[in-house]
C-alpha cells in the first residue's frame, strides 16, 4: 500500500485538496508530486496523504502557504508549540472582533426596530434598562454637535485604544434644573457600547423611567426636542434629572438624507 502511486485526480479525492490547488502547490514547492512521468503526468505517494493533512490543518488555522512550507521543513513539537501559541493569540483577537461585529449588528437592528415603532414629535414615558457609553474627555460644543475638530478628536481617542466605534453616536448634555428656561451647562460626545472591552472613560445610563422624544432630522433639532420635554415635564409635574442623552438611531448608514434620520432625546425621571 505504501508503494502505491495515485494520479492527481485520485489524490485530489483522497487528500481533499482539489486538482487546481495541487498544481499550484507543486508550482510553489509546497507539495510536489512524488513522480512526474515522461508524459508530464503527476503521481503522488501514499505518504503524501499525511503531508496533505498537515497542509489542510494549517490552512484552517489561517497560516499563509509560505509559512506552511517553512514549517513542513522543520516540523517538531517545539516548533508546533510555538506556532499554535501564536495562532491562539491571533484567534482570540479575531473572536473579540467578531463579538464586536455581533454587538454592532444586534444594536443596529434594535435601533431600526425602535425607531420604526416610535411615535415622532410626542413626549412619552419609557422604562429603560441600563446602557453604557463611551464619553469624550473633551467637551463638545453644545451649539455645534458636528464640530469637526472635536468629533475627530473623540474618534481618534477611541481608535487609539482599539474601541469599536460603529455604535449609536450621540451627545450627553448637562443642564440646570429646569424652572423656567433651563440652561445647558456642558456637553460631551457619547458612543453606545454593549460591553466596554477597552480602558476608556464610560458613563452608565441608569435603568428607570425616562421622558423621551423621537424626531426626524439630525442633532440640529436638539433645542426643539429639549424644550418639548421640559414643557411636558412642567405641565405634568415630572421632575427631571440634569442629564439629557441625545442619540441618533437612524443615521447615514441607512438613510441618504439627514431629514429622514431619526434621533432620540431621553432624560431620566427623578423618583
Amino acid at each position: 500500500m505504501e508503494n502505491t502511486l495515485f494520479t492527481i485526480s485520485e489524490f485530489a479525492k483522497i487528500s481533499g485538496i482539489n486538482r487546481k490547488n495541487l498544481i499550484y502547490y507543486d508550482s510553489i514547492g509546497l507539495l510536489r508530486p512524488e513522480v512526474i512521468a515522461e508524459n508530464g503526468y503527476r503521481y503522488y505517494s501514499y505518504r503524501q496523504i499525511e503531508q496533505s493533512y498537515v497542509i489542510l490543518t494549517l490552512k484552517t488555522l489561517d497560516i499563509p502557504l509560505e509559512e506552511i512550507k517553512q514549517y513542513l521543513l522543520r516540523r517538531s513539537p517545539a516548533h508546533g508549540l510555538e506556532l499554535f501559541k501564536e495562532q491562539l493569540g491571533y484567534f482570540k483577537q479575531k473572536i473579540d472582533y467578531l463579538h464586536h461585529i455581533n454587538d454592532f449588528l444586534e444594536n443596529r437592528i434594535k435601533a431600526i426596530d425602535e425607531s420604526a415603532a416610535a411615535p415622532l414629535n410626542t413626549p412619552l414615558l419609557e422604562k429603560r434598562s441600563p446602557e453604557t457609553y463611551y464619553i469624550s474627555t473633551a467637551k463638545a460644543d453644545p451649539q455645534n454637535a458636528y464640530d469637526t475638530d472635536e468629533l475627530t478628536a473623540f474618534y481618534d481617542e477611541l481608535l487609539a485604544v482599539n474601541a469599536f466605534v460603529n455604535y449609536n453616536f450621540g451627545l450627553l448634555y448637562t443642564f440646570d434644573q429646569p424652572v423656567a428656561s433651563p440652561q445647558i451647562n456642558s456637553s460631551h460626545y457619547l458612543l453606545l457600547t454593549t460591553e466596554p472591552r477597552v480602558q476608556y472613560a464610560t458613563r452608565i445610563k441608569p435603568s428607570g423611567n425616562y421622558l423621551v422624544y423621537y424626531h426626524k432630522g439630525d442633532f440640529t433639532h436638539f433645542n426643539i426636542a429639549f424644550e418639548a420635554l421640559v414643557r411636558y415635564a412642567r405641565e405634568h409635574q415630572i421632575h427631571l434629572n440634569q442629564e439629557a442623552f441625545y442619540e441618533i438611531l437612524i443615521d447615514e448608514l441607512v438613510s441618504t438624507d439627514s431629514h429622514h434620520q431619526i434621533c432620540k432625546l431621553s432624560i431620566h425621571v427623578q423618583h
